[in-house]
């Protein structure tokens, strides 16, 4: 006795997902909000770590993004 051929429900080939989702999360989200507004263009830096009237004494920042150096003792961010 013959078998039918298999009939099985499989996806076709056009039907499986090959997009590729990028990981995010809020933080990298308001980085790149911010540097896509410009948020951050006008501001001063001093050439070394210092208080604002130091920075206001500056030439503007060439960086996109100035971060804390050292992080928090743990490694881990700090909000708040």
């Amino acid at each position: 006795m013959s078998h039918p051929a298999n009939t099985h429900n499989k996806p076709a080939a056009s039907a499986v997902a090959t997009d590729v989702v990028k990981p995010s999360n809020f933080l990298r989200q308001i980085i790149e909000s911010d540097l896509a507004n410009g948020t951050y263009t006008g501001r001063q830096w001093g050439g070394s770590p210092g208080d604002a009237a130091h920075h206001a004494k500056g030439q503007p920042d060439p960086a996109k993004i100035r971060t804390r150096f050292p992080p928090e003792p743990n490694g881990y961010l700090h909000i708040g």
